[in-house]
Formats: structure tokens, sequence, C-alpha cells
């Protein structure tokens, strides 16, 4: 007797994060970020941004004084840093809204193609650890890595 299984009323089960799998993402696409823009990680820009993305991982309304505060202090391990809890899309907002914030906190007062860079550049990275900048550029872009290349030069 064969048995068949009704997928369309079975919701799937979204992969989950760890947040040490976030925090690793949310460094290597800074990190990308900053070398294909000739940028130093240490520009205020990107510490906020880490501590951003990082606070509103747990508290996605989380008040600016709480990403001061993380962002002044030394980052704390946490018991659950290994812990899988965090789904793509909890990811995706603290990101976008991480970089988010910061420009609007900053001079800039919006995002740019550097922090848009950093958005894809990490949620790619949270997928796929050995994605490179020219699969980024292509997957996220559709143009080549040069092109990309100018618009954060531009």
């Amino acid at each position: 007797m064969n048995t068949t299984v009704d997928t369309v009323s079975v919701p799937a089960i979204p992969e989950l994060f760890t947040r040490t799998q976030v925090k690793e993402a949310i460094s290597a696409g800074i990190d990308l970020a900053t070398d294909e823009a000739n940028r130093s990680e240490g520009e205020d820009r990107f510490v906020w941004a880490s501590a951003a993305m990082l606070v509103l991982l747990d508290e996605p309304d989380a008040a600016w004084a709480a990403i001061r505060e993380h962002r002044n202090g030394a980052p704390v391990p946490r018991e659950d840093d290994d812990f899988a809890q965090f789904t793509r899309d909890q990811v995706a907002r603290a990101v976008d809204d991480g970089v988010r914030r910061v420009a609007e906190a900053s001079r800039r007062r919006q995002t740019d193609d550097i922090d848009d860079l950093i958005v894809n550049a990490t949620l790619t990275l949270l997928d796929d650890p050995r994605a490179d900048f020219e699969s980024i550029a292509r997957d996220n872009y559709a143009v080549s890595p040069r092109e990309l290349r100018s618009w954060l030069h531009g």
C-alpha cells in the first residue's frame, strides 16, 4: 500500500540559526562590505551597525539607549549563543533595521549602497558561509562585481 503525504497542508519548519551563527554572518558581512568599499571596520557606521543588529535580534523594538549600551560595553557571551532560536526572517529584520536605525541616527539620515551590501552580504553568508563577493553581486543585484564596486565608491 502506497501512502502519500499531503505536503500542502503541512507547514514547512523554518530553519533556525544560533546567535553564534548570526554573529559570524554579521561579522563576515561587515568584513566583506568594508573590504570591497575600501573602508575601515573601525568606522562608527560599522561598529554601531553590528551593535544595533545584535540588540535588535533579541529586542526588535529596542530603544536607541539599549543599542548605545551594547555598543559601549564589551560583548558578553550568553548561555544560549549556541542554541538554534532565530528564523531567517528574524535575522533579516534585525540586520535591516540595524543598518537603517544607524543611518537615521547619523548625518547620512538614510541607508546607502554600503548599508545595502552589509544587509545582503550578511544574509547571504548566513545561508551560505562560503559565499563570496562575486556570488553576492550576481545573486542579490544581478550585476558584475565590478559594477557593484563602482556603486560603493560612487
